[in-house]
């Protein structure tokens, strides 16, 4: 086989393994209690799809992760930043602490860090995207042959 056919081909199974990858996260997250008297509804034409302002709230930790795991942890702290950006602000500070907490409760400087960490992308989900109120429901990243790949399932307040 020609080394342009073998490109072809990897090409269309990398597609066909990313559509296999979407379609489980969204069997997932359908089956989420979070979607709860949301809607829910594929992208409109038109519309920016929700990874990508994901993915530039999450810029300042991705330009310093190494590896798609910590890649992982960027994104899925931007995401939580994101729904907590979402939330009157009266009530995100304790939300914060909650989740610095829970996620570092025997190191002191790693909460502090969380914490900080976490504000920084609020402010930058504020920011950037200040109008856009959908819910981050779910997420997946891969790796691809063009690099990394997210795919997000957000929902909208009814």
């Amino acid at each position: 086989m020609s080394r342009k056919k073998k490109g072809r081909k990897a090409g269309r199974e990398a597609r066909g393994q990313a559509q296999h990858q979407h379609q489980a996260l969204l069997g997932r997250a359908l089956r989420s209690p979070l979607l709860d008297g949301m809607e829910v509804a594929v992208r409109k034409p038109g519309t920016v799809p929700t990874s990508e302002p994901l993915l530039a709230v999450a810029q300042p930790l991705l330009e310093r992760s190494d590896d798609m795991e910590e890649a992982r942890l960027a994104v899925q702290a931007a995401a939580m930043a994101w729904n907590l950006a979402l939330e009157p602000q009266e009530s995100r500070e304790a939300l914060i602490r909650q989740l610095a907490e829970e996620a570092c409760y025997d190191d002191p400087r790693e909460r502090s860090r969380a914490k900080r960490t976490l504000r920084m992308l609020v402010d930058r989900k504020l920011a950037l995207f200040p109008d856009d109120g959908r819910v981050i429901v779910d997420f997946d990243l891969t790796e691809t042959p063009e690099g990394m790949q997210v795919s997000v399932v957000s929902a909208t307040l009814s």
